[in-house]
């Protein structure tokens, strides 16, 4: 019995770190994105995702990309996100864009 409860928890565990995680495809074009530096619609639009880790990571990408267009939406992140990890990689992008309008 106790092997049971204990491999329905692993299980159950298994599946919450599977949906904390970026899908491959959208994990694509993110990397897509940041290799040719294009802050776009597309990248705006994964900002808005109701998935955290999408947030987080388009909001790193945004940064590292480091075009200005990305502020107005990066701060709205850091100001309106609910998730402490979307907030601080919103701060952190915006001090990686290094512009005094961030």
């Amino acid at each position: 019995m106790k092997k049971l409860i204990f491999i329905a928890a692993a299980v159950m565990a298994l599946n919450l770190f599977a949906t904390a995680q970026v899908p491959i495809a959208t994990g694509i074009q993110i990397l897509k994105a940041e290799d040719a530096r294009r802050y776009d619609a597309v990248l705006e639009g994964l900002m808005r995702s109701p998935n955290s880790a999408i947030r987080t990571r388009a909001a790193l990408a945004a940064g590292r990309i480091g075009d200005e267009k990305a502020i107005p939406a990066l701060a709205a992140l850091l100001e309106n996100d609910t998730n402490d990890d979307v907030r601080a990689m919103a701060a952190f992008a915006l001090g990686e864009i290094e512009s005094v309008k961030a």
